[in-house]
């Protein structure tokens, strides 16, 4: 006797058919530098279809993207590797949209807004006496180390605060020193000497850092 052959019950698969659809937009942004999206990828995720990879596209230096052969349905964008800026919404005939429901072509854009942080410190050792003090900043990359000579300087004012502006988010090395000291940060090995003298601060977009920091002195071979 044959084996019997029971039918389970029907179980509905979907599968989506490429139709050649695709998705083509620009960042649009304002007084902010385009190295704002410099390094950024526009991405979207399929909210019609939970099997589907997420599709992705660089951004031109122009600001422009394009998303090809796209299965038709609803998609949700998003920008991925922004520096500087963040995604304040997105047009969809010039009007906002938190999805796009794709059918053949659609054109988008992309609106941002200027996301820098800030740190705000006080250096209360520095407060009175004749100390012309500083605070020095630094940018490290993922290792932890020094990036080129991209100092920044912030004065002490008379109450021991200081205050960096428009920084890019990231990580970076934080130092509160004499200006006579100070002078002689871009010199061969100044932070391998001093490195445990600064504080390790990193910084989110839009966020702002507050610190109370101490004044110190350069490693003696530096003053």
């Amino acid at each position: 006797m044959a084996d019997a052959i029971v039918a389970g019950p029907r179980t509905k698969v979907e599968i989506p058919i490429n139709s050649g659809a695709e998705l083509a937009g620009r960042i649009v942004q304002t007084k902010i530098a385009a190295s704002c999206y410099r390094d950024a990828k526009v991405e979207l995720a399929s909210t019609s279809f939970s099997g589907l990879p997420v599709r992705s596209s660089p951004v031109a230096a122009d600001g422009s993207f394009m998303i090809k052969d796209l299965s038709p349905g609803t998609y949700e964008p998003s920008v991925r590797g922004l520096k500087g800026c963040a995604v304040r919404g997105v047009l969809l005939d010039g009007k906002p949209a938190q999805s796009i429901d794709l059918r053949q072509r659609a054109a988008i854009s992309i609106q941002t807004e200027e996301a820098l942080a800030r740190i705000e410190g006080t250096a209360p050792a520095a407060v009175g006496g004749e100390c012309r003090c500083t605070a020095l900043l630094v940018p490290v990359d993922a290792r932890g180390e020094v990036t080129g000579n991209r100092a920044r300087f912030a004065a002490i004012v008379g109450d021991g605060a200081y205050r960096f502006e428009g920084l890019l988010p990231g990580s970076y090395l934080l130092i509160v020193l004499p200006l006579s000291d100070a002078v002689h940060y871009a010199s061969k090995g100044f932070w391998s000497g001093n490195r445990g003298r600064a504080a390790a601060i990193t910084l989110g977009a839009s966020e702002t850092a507050r610190l109370t920091s101490p004044l110190t002195r350069a490693a003696p071979e530096w003053q």
